[in-house]
């Protein structure tokens, strides 16, 4: 005998039946579907099979959602309570793990998502199909549940809405030697964060920098390595997240191994961290280098995205934020990324050699350590 279902509801994490998210597409609104089965007259836990008969409809018409409402099975990660100042709404903020808790002590619970694409509302059900092909809806009974659900128009961020902070980060320097020569190289860090001043950040899809660092653990997530007079800017982008040490530098470098760490992410997981690393020495002495535009496109907590791009001065010893694409399209090279005209792409410069062999030092913006 094949299993039948006796009861199936919806429910939302927080137990509200009217919901809200941001018509954008990755907004998701998480809807419990509450199942109870039975086979040869007992209860029966449904198969990960068998769960995909499981359908969200319109409750009005029992059909799949289509169109600009639509679910998944997949959670995006932009689940977060609509945000809300009224305070019949608090019970939004319930977590996740104690709705569950509640909701899975009667029941099999089986968790989809709902999204929209456009502004509007819709009353959402749910249904399955049992083997015998009656299809159980819950508009049948005692499973009469539904819950509704509005995709409210989404937020759009300009330059007004966040902050673009530089940080005079730390210093230090860097010692090796070059023949008989030792030679210490100062360096000095600043950190721009980016931060929202509408709802905090989540995650930034990042173009422009090399995120290998074309082999070089030293150079990852680096878009830019300029010289400026006997100095190099290198300048970075990293992946958003908790704050942690990075190694930056060259194993390639005329003094051979040059490393140093340097602090990011300092101001927490919803921060956007830039990167602007200065160094004795000329590109000669730091090969490979490179240098790209760089532009992200960047993700609030509730998927609501904005593309900005980053701008320099003084030879990338200075960082600004754009919200309009500072290059030609004559400037995009063939891997798609639009180079910003201070280097060769993945250029390599003859290391200038002394009378003796060596790397010459005054050429390359260094000087043996006193």
């Amino acid at each position: 005998m094949s299993w039948t279902v006796n009861s199936i509801k919806v429910e939302s994490r927080s137990g509200s039946t009217s919901l809200s998210i941001f018509a954008n597409g990755r907004m998701q609104a998480p809807v419990y579907v509450l199942l109870e089965a039975r086979k040869d007259g007992k209860p029966y836990q449904l198969t990960s099979n068998d769960l995909t008969r499981v359908k969200i409809t319109n409750y009005h018409t029992d059909e799949p959602l289509s169109g600009s409402f639509r679910y998944s099975s997949t959670d995006l990660g932009y689940t977060a309570p609509f945000p809300s100042s009224s305070k019949s709404d608090k019970t939004v903020d319930e977590s996740h793990e104690q709705a569950e808790d509640r909701l899975i002590s009667a029941y099999q619970t089986h968790t989809l998502y709902v999204f929209s694409t456009q502004i509007g509302d819709i009353r959402i059900g749910a249904s399955i199909l049992q083997p015998d092909n009656v299809l159980v809806t819950t508009r049948s009974g005692s499973n009469d549940s539904s819950i509704y659900i509005d995709a409210k128009p989404r937020p759009y961020y300009t330059l007004d809405d966040v902050k673009f902070e530089r940080e005079d980060t730390a210093d230090g320097a860097i010692h090796g030697s070059i023949g008989s020569f030792p030679v210490s190289l100062k360096w000095d860090q600043d950190n721009y964060y980016l931060t929202s001043k509408k709802y905090p950040f989540k995650m930034a899809s990042v173009y422009g920098t090399q995120q290998n660092g074309q082999g070089e653990v030293g150079k990852q997530h680096c878009y830019a390595i300029v010289e400026d007079n006997t100095v190099t800017n290198w300048c970075f982008v990293w992946p958003m997240g908790s704050a942690q040490s990075k190694k930056v530098g060259s194993a390639t470098s005329a003094i051979g191994e040059a490393y140093a760490n340097i602090r990011v992410n300092q101001k927490g997981e919803h921060v956007l961290t830039v990167t602007r690393w200065k160094i004795q020495g000329k590109m000669a002495a730091w090969p490979p280098v490179w240098s790209y535009w760089c532009y992200f496109d960047i993700y609030d907590i509730y998927g609501n995205e904005k593309r900005f791009y980053l701008d320099r001065s003084d030879r990338h010893n200075l960082l600004h934020l754009k919200e309009n694409q500072p290059w030609s399209q004559a400037a995009v090279s063939d891997n798609g990324l639009p180079l910003d005209g201070h280097s060769l792409e993945a250029g390599f410069e003859p290391v200038p050699l002394g009378p003796d062999g060596t790397p010459d030092l005054e050429a390359l913006g260094m000087k043996p350590s006193a």
